[in-house]
């Protein structure tokens, strides 16, 4: 569970009473403050390049000064430049030890970017310069959750509520990280004290549905949730996710009528936020089948590492690419990292892969060093999964798109593509509340396009890398779990293991829509479960 961004942000920006060390500068003839006053302005109206601008200049005349390059770290992660951001961050702890904005800083965004462990030792750093400093609290217990250290994100957070028992965004965690442990009548217990003292929150909600069932409508939260949307200060991603809610909850109910009216509005409110524009994709798509033949692949031949401890599970999301990932995290020598984005970081701001406004070019332009320089960066990414087990997974559906370049970092990982019923695969996405990660799901229209795309780049990656890849079909698992388990792990090149048929029993943090799923042995009624809303759907998008 994340600290919303715009507290997050607010938090090293501005000083809202926090206890927090403040620059050493003057009130009055400063140019610093005077500088740091006149970003503190252009960041409010987000106008984030051109605070960049202004400090970068300032810099240039005070380049000792570390609150310059704080902010310069504030700037630059508000527009989305993150590893920038943390070159700043850094350079300002460098000049100033003791600053306790750029630790925290430095902590988020190197959390939000996948170095767990370093995220950790600096907001550590930030709490032995002053205990009390609770911002940090939520950095570091996302830190060492994500990491898998629940344990410690336990004691953490108990220790945190200590002194905060009232922090709504400490007991949201505390929420989740119950839920992620399969302790659900302590997330209910707490989540209903939430909504006590913060009515407004939709997510909230979402997590209660999560982990408490409604045995019929005339329950007091479904009331309090159709009350809130129209509250004037619900905006429309509030509404949209108060909606995904209420369609949870007509579906336990057995009423599918209701629930897809409901998944409707959400997603039609989740659209009007995050617009998506199909064209490009096809464009991105048709770009990467044209440069990946066999002639390139092979020029790129033996370029990077074998990479032979790697297992990458790809496919659309819902197609059970969660479920994959827990069978095998089951297995002894196998240790389950989740959805890492580390690939798609590597294609864009490592690789520049479109940077030019043509994947074509920038694909021919690869050289071999270039690959080499990509797998070593995700390889040292993954040092922060700290594991005795030799083997690990990278579950991020969306790397299907990159398989051609998984491939020619690591020639000998493993490939697992996950398949399910078109159909099952398009509603399980529709019904799902993705935030604004995925906005190809929140229209039917946009999910069959993206669906019908997606299937002809992966019949594309079977043609020019044969064999290569194994088709995992989730039908086949339900009806048949020992033999595609054996077949899985034979794929994989592991011995068979009884616990990844026992699965569900395999305490790791899942972190995905499925979570609650992989605590369940299998069960059928995922298989052809769009058939409750047939009625409702329409028709030519939903025919196999």
């Amino acid at each position: 569970m994340k600290t919303p961004r715009k507290i997050i942000y607010s938090l090293i920006s501005e000083d809202n009473g926090i206890v927090l060390t403040i620059m050493n500068a003057q009130k009055s003839g400063n140019p610093v403050e005077e500088v740091l006053e006149q970003v503190q302005g252009l960041l409010k109206q987000e106008h984030f390049d051109q605070a960049c601008a202004v400090l970068r200049a300032a810099i240039k005349d005070h380049p000792e000064e570390a609150a310059l390059y704080q902010r310069l770290g504030v700037a630059l992660a508000r527009a989305g430049q993150k590893h920038e951001a943390i070159d700043a961050f850094k350079k300002a702890i460098g000049l100033d030890p003791g600053n306790i904005r750029a630790c925290f800083g430095l902590g988020t965004a190197l959390m939000e970017e996948g170095f767990f462990s370093q995220a950790e030792n600096y907001c550590r750093r930030g709490l032995e310069i002053d205990e009390d400093c609770m911002p940090f609290y939520p950095v570091l217990f996302n830190a060492l959750f994500k990491s898998g250290q629940t344990g410690e994100a336990e004691m953490l957070l108990r220790k945190a509520m200590k002194k905060a028992p009232d922090d709504p965004v400490l007991q949201e965690n505390f929420a989740y990280l119950m839920i992620e442990l399969g302790r659900r009548e302590e997330a209910v217990k707490m989540l209903e004290k939430l909504i006590e003292q913060v009515p407004l929150n939709a997510n909230h909600y979402q997590l209660l549905v999560d982990c408490r069932s409604f045995e019929t409508e005339s329950d007091p939260y479904i009331r309090q949730i159709e009350t809130l949307l129209d509250h004037p200060d619900i905006d429309e991603r509030g509404k949209s996710t108060l909606h995904f809610t209420l369609a949870t909850i007509y579906r336990g109910l057995g009423d599918p009528e209701k629930s897809f009216r409901h998944y409707k509005t959400a997603n039609e409110y989740a659209r009007s936020v995050m617009p998506y524009d199909h064209s490009v994709t096809v464009t991105i798509f048709e770009q990467i089948k044209k440069t990946f033949t066999p002639d390139f692949l092979n020029s790129y031949k033996n370029a990077g590492p074998e990479g032979e401890q790697l297992i990458f599970i790809i496919g659309m999301p819902r197609s059970g690419t969660s479920l994959t990932e827990q069978i095998l995290a089951s297995h002894s020598n196998v240790f389950g990292a989740g959805e890492l984005k580390t690939i798609s970081y590597i294609q864009k701001d490592v690789l520049n892969l479109g940077k030019s406004g043509s994947y074509e070019r920038d694909l021919k332009a690869l050289k071999p060093e270039d690959i080499r320089s990509g797998a070593k960066l995700y390889l040292d990414r993954i040092q922060e999964f700290a594991t005795a087990a030799p083997r690990i997974v990278d579950k991020m559906p969306q790397n299907f798109m990159f398989t051609g370049l998984i491939h020619l970092m690591f020639p000998k990982a493993k490939i697992i593509h996950c398949l399910r019923d078109k159909r099952d695969v398009l509603f399980s996405n529709f019904k799902s509340d993705f935030k604004d990660d995925l906005p190809f799901t929140f229209s039917l229209d946009d999910l069959s396009d993206y669906y019908d795309s997606y299937k002809d780049l992966m019949a594309h990656w079977h043609r020019v890398l044969p064999g290569q890849i194994f088709d995992f079909q989730y039908e086949d698992l339900i009806k048949n779990q020992e033999a595609q388990t054996r077949a899985l792990l034979e794929h994989c090149e592991l011995e068979f293991e009884e616990s990844c048929l026992s699965f569900h029993e395999t305490k790791r943090r899942v972190g995905t829509a499925s979570m609650t799923q992989v605590q369940r042995p299998l069960y059928k009624s995922g298989v052809a479960g769009w058939k409750k809303y047939a009625d409702f759907l329409p028709e030519k998008y939903f025919q196999d």
